[in-house]
């Protein structure tokens, strides 16, 4: 069965073996779910999963990338704006692709994978605000604590059919901090236009920052 969103929708769902998965905006995935079986492919975008323990069968997702193989964890995985797995709870054994079934490393919780520029798989560590912020979008927000100007358009951009541009190159490299409605991108562009001297000009389906004028 397949479940999507659309962008700017995220949607949360219980498949038949109890799990509950939680779609992130422009997604698309595909799932196996029978007694012997659970298999997961995310074909776009993210999904956030809490697995159900209550089941023989281990709880499989792929994406073009990573293969994640689960008993009972709540994990992220994502293809945009970059391939990464996290993991919130219980561990994951995380291998890719196109190694087949050679898993090459245990993610536990407050661990991070994610695909290097160059092809490698690079694991970290997340903190717990790292976590909250990356999931911000489950309950309709946006956390940002220190992502440039561009950085956060760009987030929006993905929430929003209104984009968000930044005319200039010292406005887009500072700084921001703050929660914002996933869905409010004018919100936003007002915030950094009176932080730092800006304007916005309201272009239909575009909101261009801009320098105010002297």
């Amino acid at each position: 069965m397949a479940y999507s969103t659309t962008v700017g929708e995220v949607r949360r769902y219980r498949l038949p073996d109890g799990t509950m998965m939680t779609l992130d905006t422009d997604s698309r995935v595909e799932t196996l779910i029978e007694p012997s079986r659970r298999e997961v492919k995310v074909v776009a975008g993210g999904a956030f999963f809490e697995v159900d323990p209550h089941s023989t069968a281990s709880f499989l997702v792929t994406d073009a990338e990573f293969r994640v193989q689960a008993a009972a964890a709540s994990f992220f995985i994502s293809t945009a704006p970059e391939h990464r797995v996290f993991v919130t709870s219980g561990h994951v054994d995380l291998g890719r692709v196109s190694q087949g079934n050679n898993d090459a490393y245990r993610l536990e919780r407050g661990k991070l994978a994610s695909l290097g520029r160059d092809g490698t798989t690079r694991v970290s560590k997340f903190s717990d605000d790292l976590i909250a912020r990356n999931l911000a979008w489950r309950e309709g927000g946006i956390s940002l604590d220190g992502e440039t100007v561009l950085e956060a358009a760009q987030l929006f951009n993905r929430y929003n059919r209104r984009q968000i541009s930044v005319a200039d190159v010292g406005l887009a490299n500072e700084e921001i901090v703050g929660w914002f409605d996933i869905d409010q991108p004018e919100t936003f562009a007002q915030a950094v236009a009176s932080a730092f001297n800006g304007a916005v000009l309201d272009r239909e389906n575009l909101l261009q920052i801009v320098p105010r004028k002297k």
